[in-house]
Formats: C-alpha cells, structure tokens, sequence
C-alpha cells in the first residue's frame, strides 16, 4: 500500500511538471532583428576622444556622462533624425536608437577637441 501512495504521489508531480516550459517566458528586455545595443562613456577623461564605432540599421547607441556638464551635438551631414541631447551632469543616460545609413558625427560642444566621434550606420 505504501508503494501505491508513493508512486501516485510521483504520477501527479510528474505530471504537474509536464507543461512546465521556459519557452513560455517573455525576456525581460525584448530583442529585435539588427537591434544590437551599445554603450559609450561620454566624459573628458579621454575615452570619448574620436570615437568611432560602425552598427546597423535599428541598433542603438547608449552614452554616460562622466563628470562635469556635456551635451551631445550632431554636426556636418544632419541627417539622423533626433539624435541629439542637451546639457546634463553626471550620471545622465542618453540612447538614440539609429534609422538613417550614414557617417553621423557629433561632439560636446562645450569640449569639441576632447570629446567628438562619428557613428557610422550600414544596412
């Protein structure tokens, strides 16, 4: 009688656990095709001198300010809409997510010489 109990017991976790699926869960950040992420200092400590990086059409572009106060300025070909931002502090977060192929170059127009760099965006 014990037996019976206890595989009973085993037949009904079993099948509890038989539509328990991963695959049902939504992630918590959703991904898109060609929607690669990037983050990028933005500060005057040297490491947003001439930055260069090359994405594609729907990747998205994260910078961080460092210290001090800085905006982020599209210059030349202003082709890329919205992708600018004003004057914050430290701290602050600004994403633009990329729509227009192209060299799309920008600065802090407080810091032109040590804080400029051009996105380059393929199909």
């Amino acid at each position: 009688m014990k037996y019976k109990v206890l595989l009973l017991i085993l037949a009904v976790i079993a099948i509890s656990c038989e539509n328990d699926s991963t695959s049902d869960l939504t992630p918590e950040t959703p991904t898109t095709p060609g929607g690669t992420s990037y983050n990028l200092g933005w500060s005057q400590s040297g490491d947003s001198i001439d930055q260069q990086l090359t994405i594609e059409v729907g990747d998205t572009v994260t910078w961080t300010w460092g210290s001090g106060t800085h905006n982020l300025e599209q210059i030349g070909d202003i082709s890329e809409p919205g992708f600018a931002e004003g004057y914050f502090s430290s701290g602050h977060v600004y994403s633009h997510t990329f729509t227009t192929v192209g060299a799309h170059d920008y600065l802090c127009s407080p810091h032109p010489n040590t804080m400029y760099g051009t996105i380059t965006v393929t199909e």
